[in-house]
C-alpha cells in the first residue's frame, strides 16, 4: 500500500516514468496478488492498488497483454464480488446502476484494458484481449454479480461506444468463421466456456443494448454463429418425473418457479434467454443473417437456436415468436427439409447414408451426427405444426397435384405424402432406438425414456414429441379431407402387433394359462409394469404400448379394435375376478336387475341407473319390461331384452325432441343443444353424465346403436387432455359459419368496412342475447390487424364454449366405464364406427357363414331356406341394410364380421305362409314364414322390411 501511495505521488510530478519500466510489470503482478489477498478482507483498502493500476498500466500494449494474461480480469472480477454486497435474496434483481462509488470505480476498473483498445490497430491483440475478459468475466462461477450488476454496467459502455461489441464477437470465432456459413460445418468457438448458460446469456442480454438491427450482414453473421455455438453446449434439464400418464410432460422444463426469479440461478439464465430471444432486434438480427442468403450453414446455426428456445417451451405454450416468424415461409422450410434428407453419414462401403434412414432402423446417432441433425428436423417439424395450425381445409388444396397447394403450405400432395411416409418410419424407428432388444433395465412405468443417450436423453424426447405431434396433425387432416391412400398409414411393412403369449388370469386362487392374441395389452391399463406372474415386459412390448398410445393410426384399424376388445376383456375378467374373491360371481347374481316402463323408458333408466343406484354400470343388467298395460312382459332377460332394452334407450336419449341433443343444420348429425342448459336447469349436468354411461356401456358390450354425431363432437370427446377443439373442426358444426369466417380472413379490403365487432348475438328459448369474445368486446372493431384473433374467438365460442359443460358432463360419464385413453386409439371417424357400425355393404356370404336356422324339418325347408338367400342376395344395397335392420336393430353389419354379432343372429322357420316376416330384434332372430316360391319371398320380405314390423310384431 505505501508502494502504491509512494508512486502516485511521484507520478503527479515525473508521469509513468516515476517507476522504472523494468520495475514496473512486478509492482502489477504484486498489486494483483495484493488485491487476492485482501479481497474479502472488508477492513484493507484496495484503492491504492486500483489506483496505481489505472495511472500507470495499459499505455503500452506488451504491458496490457501481460498483464492481462496473468489473470487482471478474473482478479477484478473476484474484488468485485467479494466487496460489493447483494441485496436479499427476495430484493434480489437486475439493476441498471450500481450500487455505490466503490462498485462504480471496480467496475470501471474492470474495463478499463478494454476501453483502452479503441485506439489499437491491432486486430489479433485486441481479440486476445477481448478473449480473455470474455473468460474471465462473462463466463465462470456465481454469476450472480455478473448478472445483477456487471452485465447492466457493461452494456451501458457498449450503447455509448466504449465497448467494442462487434469486435468481441469477432474474438469468439476462429479467423475463417465465414466458411461455417457457406459449408455443411459444425462451428466452434475460438474458446472453451466453461459456463454456456451463463455465456449465452450474456450475449443475448449485451445485443439489447447495441444497434444491430443497423449493423453490417458481417456483424449480425458473427452474433447468429457465436449465439448459435453457445447455446448448443447448453443442457436443458428435464423436469422432474411425475407421477400420471401424461409423458410428455416430462420432456419440457418446468422454469416457472423461485429458482426461475432468481438472478444468476441456471433457471434464470435459461428463462431470460429465451425471453431475449423473443425481442424483436435479436429475432430480426437473427434472421436477417440466416436468411440472407440462406446458405446451409446458416440455417443449421438458426435451427440450433431455435432447438433451444423449443426445449425450453412449457408444456402447452405456444412456441417462440423466433420459431413462429419462420413458419410461413415457405421456400426455408423447402430449404430445411432439402437439408434434413442430405444430412449424412459416411460408411463403410464408400456411399454415405442419410441419418434419416438411421433413425428409421432405430439405430444410434453419434453426438456430431445428432447435432447436425435433431436441431434441423426438431425446427422442421415445429415450422410445420404451425403451418397446419394456420391453413384452413378449404385454403389446403390447389388443382395443380404437383405443385405447392397454397401460398402457405410448402409442399404439394405428393410431396407432404412422401415426407409423412419418411417421418412416420422415422418415428416407429425412434420408438426402436428407446426401448432396444439388449435392454432389460426398462421403465417401471408406460412412457417414452430414451436410454441410449445418457449424456442428454431429452434431445431424443423432445424430437419424438415433435414428430409424434407433426404426424398426429398430418393424420387429422387426412381424417378430415382424406388426401392419403386408404392403407398410407399402416403400409410399414412392420408388424407392429406381438405374437401370441402367455396371459395369466387368477381363478378360485389358482393361475391359469390362456393364450390372447396381443398379449401386450396388459400394459395399457394403469398396472404397474409387471405382469400377474411378475414377468417384466418385453422390449417389444413397451415399443407396441409406446405406438398404441403416442400413434396409434400406424396400426391398422381392425387390428385396433381387436386390441381394444381384449382390453375390454381383460377388464371384465378383472371384475370378475373381484366378484369371485368377494363371494359370488357376477353371472351369478351379481348383476343389475331393471324394470322400466315401456312408455317411460328413459325416465325409468335416468333414475334407476343413476351412480347412485348402480355405481358399477359394467355389470351385467337384466332387464323386464313393463307394458303400457302396466304389466310385465314375457320373457326372461338372456341378453336380448337388455340389448333392445339399451338400443331404445339411446335412441330415446339422444332423440333431439327430447331437447339434450340437436343436429348441424346440413346432415342432421347429432351435438349437445347449445340451449339444454336453460330446458333443464337443475340436473343438466346428470342427464349428460347419463347419456355419456350409457354410450360408454354401449361400447363396452360391443353393441353398435343408429346414432350418427357430428364429428367435430366426436373429436371434443377424445381430446386427450381438454375438450377444446380448433377452428377446422367448425366446418362439421355449421359450414356457412365456415365460410363466413374464411371469407373474413380472405377478404382483400379494409376488414373494418365489414362493421364487425369481438361479440355475438346468440338466442335462447325465443330471447337474443349479445355476448362478448373478449373483454370489452363490444366496443372493439374487427379490422386488420386483429380479424384472425376475431376468427379463433368467435370458432372458439361456437365449438368449445357453449358446449364445454355438456361435453365435460358427457366425457365424465363415458370415462365411468371407458379409459378415454383406450378411446384414444381412434380418430372421431373410427369412434363413429365403433358405436353405429362400418357404414359398407352387407356381406351376404359372410351373413350366411353364421347364421343359425331353426326349424328346418325336410328337404322343402332346406329349399325354402335356399330361395330366402338367393332373394337376399339379389336385393339392392339399400334392402341388404334395411333387412339387417329389421332382424339386428342397426343397418349396419358387425365392425369385425357377423362371426362377433352377438346373440347369433338366427333365421326360425313358421309354418303360416300368409303371414308376414317378422322378428325378435333384442334376439336378433327373423321369424320366416315357410314361402313355396322365391316371388314370394321377395314381394313379402320386402314388405315387412319396409314397414318396419319388429320387436312389436314378433
Amino acid at each position: 500500500v505505501w508502494t502504491c501511495q509512494t508512486s502516485l505521488a511521484a507520478a503527479q510530478t515525473n508521469g509513468r516514468d516515476a517507476i522504472v519500466a523494468s520495475k514496473r510489470f512486478p509492482l502489477y503482478k504484486c498489486c494483483l496478488r495484493h488485491l487476492e489477498q485482501i479481497s474479502g478482507d472488508a477492513s484493507a483498502a484496495f484503492a491504492p492498488a486500483l489506483r496505481l493500476l489505472e495511472v500507470f498500466a495499459f499505455v503500452d500494449d506488451a504491458e496490457t497483454a501481460r498483464l492481462v494474461s496473468v489473470g487482471y480480469f478474473a482478479c477484478i472480477r473476484r474484488l468485485f464480488g467479494r466487496r460489493v454486497p447483494l441485496p436479499l435474496d427476495e430484493h434480489l434483481e437486475i439493476v441498471n446502476r450500481l450500487p455505490n462509488p466503490m462498485a462504480e470505480g471496480i467496475a470501471s476498473s474492470l474495463l478499463r484494458p478494454i476501453i483502452a483498445l479503441k485506439s489499437v490497430q491491432d486486430e489479433a491483440f485486441r481479440h486476445e484481449i477481448l478473449r480473455r475478459f470474455c473468460l474471465d468475466v462473462l463466463d465462470g462461477d456465481d454469476p450472480r454479480h455478473v448478472v445483477c450488476y456487471l452485465l447492466p454496467y457493461i452494456g451501458q459502455q457498449i450503447e455509448r461506444h466504449l465497448m467494442p461489441f462487434a469486435d468481441l464477437l469477432a474474438s469468439l470465432l476462429p479467423h475463417d468463421w465465414w466458411q461455417f456459413l457457406s459449408e455443411d460445418r459444425k462451428a466452434f468457438l475460438s474458446l472453451k466456456v466453461q459456463s454456456p448458460v451463463l455465456f449465452g446469456y450474456a450475449l443475448l442480454y449485451l445485443a439489447s443494448w447495441f444497434p444491430l438491427e443497423g449493423s453490417t450482414a458481417r456483424v449480425r453473421q458473427m452474433y447468429l454463429l457465436c449465439v448459435s455455438c453457445t447455446l448448443q453446449a447448453v443442457t436443458i434439464p428435464a423436469a422432474p418425473a411425475k407421477d400420471n400418464d401424461d409423458d410428455d410432460d416430462d420432456n419440457y422444463m418446468d422454469v416457472d418457479d423461485y429458482a426461475s426469479r432468481t438472478p444468476g440461478t441456471p433457471e434464470f439464465l435459461l428463462r431470460k434467454s429465451v425471453q431475449a430471444l423473443q425481442t424483436p432486434k435479436v429475432r430480426e438480427a437473427l434472421l436477417s443473417a440466416a436468411l440472407e442468403p440462406p446458405t446451409s450453414g446458416a440455417i443449421n446455426c438458426l435451427a440450433r437456436v431455435c432447438y433451444f428456445a423449443s426445449g425450453l417451451k412449457k408444456r402447452g405454450e405456444s412456441d417462440s415468436a423466433l420459431i413462429y416468424s419462420l413458419s410461413f415461409k415457405t421456400e426455408f422450410i423447402r430449404r430445411l427439409w432439402h437439408l434434413i434428407r442430405h444430412c449424412t453419414s459416411p460408411t463403410i462401403f464408400g456411399q454415405p447414408r442419410p441419418l434419416l434412414d438411421n433413425l428409421v432402423r432405430g439405430m444410434s446417432l453419434g453426438q456430431d451426427e445428432k447435432d447436425r441433425l435433431i436441431p434441423l428436423l426438431s425446427l422442421f417439424c415445429s415450422l410445420m405444426i404451425n403451418t397446419l395450425l394456420a391453413v384452413h381445409d378449404d385454403e389446403f388444396f390447389r388443382e395443380e397435384s404437383d405443385r405447392p397447394l397454397t401460398s402457405l403450405v410448402p409442399f404439394a400432395v405428393r410431396d407432404l405424402c412422401s415426407l409423412t411416409e419418411k417421418l412416420r418410419n422415422v418415428a416407429l424407428g425412434l420408438i426402436d432406438l428407446a426401448f432396444p432388444d439388449s435392454r432389460t433395465d426398462l421403465i417401471p412405468k408406460i412412457g417414452i425414456r430414451f436410454k441410449d443417450a445418457p449424456e442428454n436423453p431429452l434431445e431424443w424426447n423432445i424430437l419424438f414429441d415433435l414428430v409424434v405431434r407433426l404426424l398426429q396433425l398430418l393424420h387429422e387432416r387426412d381424417a378430415r379431407l382424406q388426401f392419403m391412400a386408404q392403407d398410407f398409414w399402416s403400409n410399414h411393412n412392420r408388424k407392429v402387433v406381438v405374437n401370441r403369449q402367455v396371459f395369466h388370469s387368477r381363478r378360485r386362487g389358482v393361475f391359469r394359462q390362456r393364450e390372447r392374441p396381443f398379449a401386450f395389452v396388459r400394459w395399457l391399463t394403469h398396472e404397474e409394469m409387471e405382469g400377474e406372474d411378475g414377468t417384466q415386459p418385453t422390449a417389444v412390448d413397451l415399443r407396441n404400448v409406446t405406438i398404441m398410445r403416442r400413434i396409434p393410426f400406424v396400426v391398422p384399424f381392425l387390428e385396433r379394435v381387436q386390441i381394444f376388445h381384449e382390453l375390454l376383456n381383460h377388464d371384465k375378467q378383472d371384475m370378475n375376478r373381484m366378484d369371485e374373491w368377494g363371494g359370488g360371481a357376477l353371472h351369478h347374481g351379481d348383476a343389475i336387475y331393471l324394470r322400466v316402463r315401456r312408455n317411460y323408458l328413459y325416465e325409468d333408466a335416468f333414475e334407476n341407473l343413476s351412480t347412485a343406484n348402480a355405481p358399477n354400470i359394467k355389470k351385467q343388467i337384466r332387464v323386464s319390461m313393463i307394458n303400457w298395460a302396466g304389466l310385465d312382459e314375457a320373457g326372461i332377460d338372456g341378453g336380448g331384452i337388455f340389448r333392445e332394452f339399451l338400443s331404445e334407450l339411446l335412441k330415446s336419449g339422444f332423440d333431439p325432441q327430447r331437447g339434450f341433443f340437436t343436429t348441424t343444420p346440413h346432415d342432421r348429425l347429432l351435438y349437445p343443444n347449445p340451449v339444454a342448459v336453460n330446458l333443464f336447469p337443475d340436473d343438466f349436468s346428470r342427464h349428460y353424465y347419463f347419456l355419456g354411461r350409457m354410450l360408454g356401456k354401449l361400447i363396452y358390450e360391443n353393441q353398435m346403436a343408429e346414432l350418427r354425431f357430428a364429428s367435430f363432437f366426436l373429436a371434443k370427446l377424445l381430446h386427450k387432455n381438454d375438450d377444446n377443439v380448433d377452428i377446422h373442426h367448425l366446418a362439421s358444426l355449421d359450414p356457412d359459419l365456415y365460410k363466413n369466417l374464411l371469407y373474413v380472413k380472405q377478404y382483400s379490403d379494409d376488414v373494418s368496412k365489414l362493421e364487425l365487432d369481438f361479440s355475438v348475438v346468440v338466442e335462447h328459448l325465443g330471447q337474443t342475447e349479445k355476448i362478448d369474445l373478449k373483454s370489452g368486446g363490444s366496443n372493439i372493431r374487427v379490422d386488420n390487424s386483429n380479424r384472425i384473433e376475431y376468427i379463433h374467438l368467435l370458432a372458439n365460442f361456437y365449438l368449445n364454449e357453449r358446449l364445454r359443460p355438456a361435453t365435460r358432463a358427457m366425457r365424465a360419464g363415458l370415462s365411468d366405464v371407458l379409459d378415454l385413453d383406450w378411446l384414444g386409439m381412434f380418430d372421431h371417424r373410427e369412434l363413429q364406427i365403433l358405436i353405429s357400425g362400418a357404414d359398407s355393404d352387407v356381406d351376404v356370404a359372410d351373413m350366411r357363414k353364421f347364421v343359425v336356422v331353426h326349424n328346418i324339418q325336410t328337404d322343402d325347408d332346406n329349399r325354402i331356406v335356399d330361395n330366402f338367400w338367393q332373394v337376399v342376395q339379389s336385393f339392392s344395397p339399400v334392402e341388404k341394410r334395411m333387412l339387417l335392420k329389421f332382424v339386428t336393430g342397426c343397418s349396419r353389419p358387425p365392425l369385425m364380421g357377423f362371426k362377433d354379432l352377438y346373440p347369433p343372429m338366427g333365421i326360425q322357420l313358421i309354418p303360416d305362409s300368409d303371414r308376414l316376416p317378422s322378428a325378435a330384434t333384442c334376439m336378433n332372430l327373423l321369424k320366416l314364414p315357410k314361402f313355396r316360391d322365391q316371388q314370394t319371398m321377395y314381394t313379402k320380405l320386402a314388405y315387412a322390411i319396409e314397414a318396419g314390423a319388429g320387436f312389436e310384431l314378433s
